[in-house]
């Protein structure tokens, strides 16, 4: 169904893909789609970055 209603919507505006992002609440949803499918990702990166740099050995050891 949702197939149809794009395709419906590209026959109506000639193939402009630039209709889907003509209103502000089409940006909104546009960035909130893009946020949730890089959030996994950065927190991912950022938890390996904690526990990489918690690995790290105290001063003392480091300067002996």
């Amino acid at each position: 169904m949702a197939e149809s209603n794009f395709r419906r919507a590209l026959l109506m505006s000639r193939g402009d893909a630039t209709t889907f992002l003509s209103t502000g609440i089409c940006w909104t949803f546009f960035i909130l789609i893009i946020v949730s499918l890089l959030l996994p990702i950065l927190k991912k990166r950022m938890a390996n970055q904690s526990i990489t740099s918690s690995e790290t050995p105290p001063k003392e050891i480091i300067e002996k």
